[in-house]
């Protein structure tokens, strides 16, 4: 078998693919050591590639990506009116999940509330619109899944409705979704560039530990 990073120059990957392919393995090797499947961990001393400039350039920084989540964050917590309350928790969980995962936007708003279902370690995401029309299951952290749960009961959503809708109630748009987030930048003082697919490109930057096993279920998105 040919490794991933050693195919032919025309079917090389992306360092943003390699990084993700790599730290899906990692974070294996790294779960299979702790819970003492294997006598030591062979993935501790492999280095992931690095981004190219270009790629950085377009990447959050973890400061800026914190000033953002907390920003959207104060802004639904100092809402006085429930509608406009309701409306800036969707926003933070928007950006939250896209953070998160690294998914597409578009995958973000087909996501209908039996997509998100609990499992014994606090949540779990479905995605049905991946390359390929493949299913793709992504864990979400119990304070994320206990937010947005709480958000779907203040709605009462059911299976069939999207999560994140428009204030008229249909889906949310990828216009809008672009709006949301470029406000945010600006109100969090991010002078960066920013759109939601900029939450990937943080994805693909990060090599955190605690998002590889993230990052290995959200490669294919």
């Amino acid at each position: 078998m040919i490794p991933a990073t050693a195919r032919r120059a025309e079917h090389s990957l992306a360092a943003s693919s390699q990084i993700r392919m790599l730290a899906c393995v990692k974070g294996l090797l790294t779960h299979a050591n702790s819970i003492a499947y294997t006598p030591f961990n062979p993935g501790k001393g492999v280095a992931l590639p690095t981004l190219p400039e270009s790629k950085r350039d377009k990447a959050l920084s973890q400061s800026q990506s914190m000033k953002m989540l907390v920003t959207a964050q104060n802004r639904a917590e100092a809402t006085e009116t429930k509608k406009r309350a309701k409306t800036r928790r969707r926003d933070y969980l928007l950006n939250k999940l896209l953070y998160m995962t690294g998914g597409r936007i578009s995958y973000m708003l087909a996501l209908r509330w039996g997509h998100i279902y609990a499992d014994d370690k606090g949540g779990e995401m479905k995605i049905l619109h991946g390359k390929g029309c493949k299913e793709r299951i992504i864990s979400l952290p119990e304070e994320l899944f206990a937010a947005l749960r709480e958000m779907r009961a203040d709605r009462r959503g059911s299976d069939e409705d999207f999560v994140f809708t428009s204030q008229k109630g249909g889906r949310l748009s990828v216009s809008l979704a672009w709006r949301i987030v470029n406000a945010l930048a600006d109100e969090a003082n991010v002078t960066k560039k920013v759109s939601p697919h900029t939450w990937r490109h943080y994805a693909d930057s990060r090599t955190m530990p605690s998002k590889s096993l993230i990052n290995c279920q959200s490669a294919a998105l």
